[in-house]
């Protein structure tokens, strides 16, 4: 199994690719509408990505991988 990427690292990427896709998941949690548990599930998730660069490019040219039209 490959080493997990940086966790603060993948919190951010997180966090903008919610954002790409209309999400807010600081308010989700602050709402109640996800947890601890499901948060971090998702860093994890991230973390255990080997295509962290597609995830960037995403992030910073969402309409190039049409993201976003």
């Amino acid at each position: 199994m490959p080493p997990l990427g940086d966790m603060r690292r993948h919190y951010w990427l997180v966090l903008d690719m919610a954002r790409l896709a209309g999400v807010d998941l600081v308010a989700a949690f602050r709402d109640g509408r996800i947890d601890n548990k499901s948060w971090a599930a998702m860093v994890a998730s991230c973390r255990m990505c080997g295509d962290v660069e597609l995830s960037l490019i995403h992030i910073s040219e969402p309409t190039r991988l049409g993201m976003i039209s």
